[in-house]
């Protein structure tokens, strides 16, 4: 019998109190297997090289980097890894336009388990890399 993986997520947000916050709301939510969090490019930059996640949750405040760079830095440390961007404002706002690289983009505004939906469509129902024998 088969089942699908839960997709593996690492968390980078710099404002430490929401990254606890999201650190223990998203995985009680289900759906999503968690690597943990950072607060800084060094350690996240750890975190996804020792954990390869499925999905990079990026809130890109305060990181002082580029976008494009941002989404360099993860395809580098991770290849396999997509990247989801966290932002403040609804996500059809303008300024989520510049994130068009990455596979979804999700709001602060949503509830925990709108997001964790946001990221396990983001990895695609039917990949099969996620397909795993029980």
């Amino acid at each position: 019998m088969e089942s699908i993986r839960k997709p593996s997520v690492a968390l980078l947000d710099t404002f430490v109190p929401v990254a606890k916050a999201l650190s223990r709301l998203l995985p009680a939510c289900g759906g999503i297997e968690w690597c943990g969090m950072a607060s800084d490019l060094a350690s996240w930059r750890s975190l996804l090289a020792r954990t390869q996640p499925d999905v990079a949750l990026v809130e890109p405040l305060g990181l002082g980097c580029e976008e494009d760079r941002l989404l360099e830095l993860i395809a580098s440390v991770s290849p396999g890894t997509r990247a989801v961007i966290f932002v403040g404002n609804e996500p059809h706002e303008p300024d989520s336009a510049r994130w068009t690289d990455a596979a979804s983009i999700v709001s602060k505004r949503m509830a925990p388990t709108e997001i964790v939906e946001s990221i396990v469509r983001a990895c695609g129902a039917d990949d099969s890399s996620r397909r795993v024998a029980r």
